[in-house]
């Protein structure tokens, strides 16, 4: 694993997930669908071919937003 791999996320304690939409606060927590894809989220980001920290076609300029953000 590299050291900067943006699939892997660190913060207090350890976090497991089979993909990055599982610690997205966007995510709808019983389907596969989400703020960014109402419809349905697509497989190049369920398989995290595409990290979707950065914009991906049809997000509607929404994108990752971590459940353990700062509350500030």
């Amino acid at each position: 694993m590299k050291k900067n791999d943006k699939r892997f996320i660190a913060g207090k304690g350890m976090q497991v997930a089979k993909n990055l939409c599982e610690m997205c606060a966007r995510k709808d927590p019983t389907e596969n669908k989400c703020e960014a894809f109402p419809l349905g989220i697509p497989q190049e980001i369920l398989s995290m071919e595409f990290i979707h920290t950065k914009p991906f076609p049809g997000d509607h300029e929404v994108i990752f937003l971590s459940k353990n953000r700062p509350l500030i």
